[in-house]
């Protein structure tokens, strides 16, 4: 059954970018009309997921979730941690909460964990841990893009956190250091790298890389889908995983193969599928 899930395999949480922006390398839908995001809210009832990821720089997502989400569904978001003064990230996240139109949320990350000095990350930690002790939040982390940057987060953390990843057949970066960070709830975000890993285009068309792990599909007889998702659902270190889907459809389509991706017998050597071109696996970098 989609959704049944075994204790091991990480939580499906549901990405709201395009619910706000026109985001996504290989997005044609656009931002999703409210027709779209109505029936991937039914869908994510049908399907056992109770999470939605979002953030305030996603547009107007967190208004538009207002509008369609029922008050079940669990949500995360992100705030910025720039110029975080003593108290400007408590007014950030109560924005969120009024946008949100709840009273608490699930779970608070810094967006901009990575562009943060040192007194700003320790200003940031301070106050996201005071929106804990206030019930603002169940929980707190950070958005990262390098194992770098966790060594300064968990000295400032007195507890437990959640750190939001980019992980995918590509990055493997955390799959290795992980196990250095036991007071860490990883989530893997990208997982697809915007829709690139399942159809090459643009200026990484050929790009080498891409092109070997779509003969490493073709040679396991697997779909580029199916590939992708077995990788991630065998990191049985993670907490959760976010995927996007643009349609019913497509929440369908990823729901059914990540069902299968647990069932599938094959011992694959995804390792020598990581790419060593960081222009490629950090979209931040590209044009």
């Amino acid at each position: 059954m989609i959704g049944n899930y075994t204790s091991d395999m990480p939580r499906l949480v549901i990405g709201t970018a395009q619910w706000g922006l026109d985001y996504g390398l290989t997005n044609k839908a656009g931002q999703l009309s409210d027709s779209a995001i109505e029936q991937i809210l039914a869908g994510m009832n049908e399907f056992q997921i109770h999470d939605l990821d979002t953030a305030a720089a996603y547009g107007n997502a967190e208004s538009r979730i207002a509008k369609f989400a029922s008050p079940s569904i669990r949500i995360h978001t992100k705030v910025s941690g720039k110029d975080p003064g003593n108290t400007a990230i408590i007014h950030r996240i109560t924005d969120s909460l009024n946008a949100l139109k709840r009273d608490s949320l699930d779970g608070v990350l810094i967006h901009d964990w990575y562009a943060l000095a040192a007194a700003e990350r320790e200003s940031a930690v301070i106050q996201l841990e005071q929106a804990q002790a206030d019930s603002l939040t169940q929980k707190i982390g950070i958005s990262i893009y390098a194992v770098t940057e966790l060594l300064p987060a968990q000295q400032l953390f007195n507890g437990t956190f959640t750190a939001q990843i980019p992980l995918n057949i590509l990055d493997q970066r955390f799959v290795a250091p992980h196990e250095s960070f036991p007071s860490v709830e990883f989530q893997a975000r990208s997982i697809f790298l915007q829709g690139l890993l399942l159809k090459r285009t643009g200026e990484f068309k050929e790009h080498t890389d891409l092109l070997q792990v779509e003969k490493f599909s073709q040679d396991n007889d697997l779909s580029p889908l199916d590939t992708n998702l077995i990788f991630i659902s065998q990191q049985e270190w993670l907490d959760s995983v976010i995927l996007a889907p643009t349609s019913i459809t497509e929440l369908q389509e990823l729901c059914q193969a990540w069902d299968n991706s647990r069932s599938n017998p094959l011992s694959l050597d995804f390792d020598r599928l990581q790419s060593k071109d960081t222009r490629l696996i950090d979209p931040r970098t590209w044009s």
